[in-house]
């Protein structure tokens, strides 16, 4: 049997079998260590953009390989169809750190939006037939499901689908006034933010966690933040 055959790997090549969803520049990355990444052509570059919806932890650092080695010989991924001790740990180290009494883990920031989303319409829905209303910022992101770019208030995203999801409100970005005076007790869930990355960044002039939301309406405060690049 001869060697099987190899196309040559170029960006024209990948441009050729991917569906063009997004624009990626035309870099063929082969590999990377902390914040440098390197072509097929051996050319170097600054990884300015390496984090994005994700963590900004750079490249192959030597912890993050022997933590990722370690669990690879241990256990895969097993779904929900069991417990795993890894969760249970990582569900105790949230709740110690955070707010948070219980966790949900998803696979994308997009679902975890959107079970937010869901919970709190189902919540809303609870309290009242007419309560189910979001409220959300323009030019805001919160992933590429239909129902979170219908949040997201880019029309860019969301348009061109059908009819829009109904419920949902859209204020200016740090115009809180605006938004007090659109929160009412039709209102399920208020969700901003924390820094609009998909929308070149632009920072809150306040404190959204003081978001004036009535406690009176029962409405659930979501923040998200999908492009802010934790580190």
């Amino acid at each position: 049997m001869g060697t099987p055959f190899r196309a040559p790997q170029t960006a024209d090549a990948y441009t050729e079998v991917m569906v063009p969803v997004y624009s990626p520049l035309d870099v063929l990355a082969v590999r990377a260590q902390g914040a440098t990444v390197w072509d097929a052509a051996g050319k170097e570059y600054i990884d300015l953009s390496g984090g994005i919806a994700v963590n900004a932890l750079g490249h192959c650092h030597p912890a993050l390989i022997e933590a990722l080695t370690a669990q690879a010989h241990r256990l895969w991924h097993i779904s929900n169809t069991y417990k795993s001790d890894s969760t249970l740990r990582l569900a105790r180290a949230l709740i110690r750190l955070t707010f948070a009494e219980r966790v949900f883990f998803a696979n994308s920031g997009a679902e975890a939006n959107e079970a937010a989303f869901k919970l709190a319409r189902r919540y809303g829905l609870h309290q009242s037939p007419r309560k189910y209303e979001i409220v959300a910022a323009h030019n805001s992101f919160h992933g590429r499901s239909l129902f979170t770019v219908s949040v997201g208030g880019q029309p860019k995203y969301s348009n061109g689908f059908g009819p829009a999801i109904e419920g949902i409100r859209h204020v200016p970005f740090n115009d809180l006034g605006a938004l007090e005076h659109a929160v009412s007790q039709n209102t399920c869930a208020v969700v901003l933010e924390p820094v609009q990355g998909k929308a070149v960044c632009f920072r809150p002039r306040g404190n959204t966690s003081r978001a004036p939301v009535p406690c009176a309406t029962a409405t659930m405060r979501c923040s998200s933040s999908m492009k802010c690049r934790r580190g």
